[in-house]
């Protein structure tokens, strides 16, 4: 059996380059994303482009630094085209690397924040409206609490009234649960 390094910088499943992790993996905090933006592919790390500005500024906003957060991706890379079966076996493949080393990172975090519909629907089960906003827990991760939030490119192109009051109602979850412990 071939050794796969999950630290690579290319895809060990179809060689395209991958996007790394972001922030501080010592945090008990993690963000996750989607799909990563082009400014991030060039930078090669998650959530360094300025597509994340709404996320950054709403997170300072309630005293959270982003960048103090471990950040992370849902898919590896760039989605490749999957019009044929193979291609979509392949894409599956990469994603079910991707999810095991994110659920890897995400050990022993407590409070993890899942941007966009695609991450939300994976994680908890709901759309990212239906449950914003919401303490949840979820069968992949040990996490205290999880929540769901719209996507950045939605709030960067619409209203984000819900997407502040679910970052609201996440970081005083955060600030209550570090003070008073774990409050289920």
């Amino acid at each position: 059996m071939a050794v796969v390094r999950l630290d690579s910088k290319e895809c060990p499943e179809c060689g395209m380059p991958l996007v790394g992790y972001g922030g501080s993996r010592k945090s008990d905090i993690m963000i996750i994303v989607g799909q990563a933006d082009e400014s991030d592919f060039e930078s090669g790390k998650v959530l360094h482009g300025s597509w994340n500005k709404p996320l950054y500024q709403e997170l300072s906003k309630r005293k959270i630094d982003m960048y103090s957060c471990s950040l992370v991706n849902y898919y590896p890379h760039e989605k490749p085209s999957t019009r044929t079966k193979v291609a979509r076996e392949q894409w599956e493949r990469c994603l079910k690397l991707s999810t095991d080393k994110l659920l890897k990172e995400a050990d022993g975090k407590r409070f993890i924040l899942c941007v966009g519909s695609e991450v939300t629907k994976f994680f908890l089960g709901y759309g990212d409206v239906t449950c914003s906003g919401i303490p949840l827990t979820s069968k992949f991760f040990s996490a205290e609490m999880v929540m769901g939030i719209q996507s950045i490119q939605y709030v960067s192109t619409n209203s984000c009234g819900e997407f502040c009051l679910a970052l609201d109602r996440f970081s005083e979850e955060v600030f209550k649960r570090r003070k008073y412990g774990n409050n289920k």
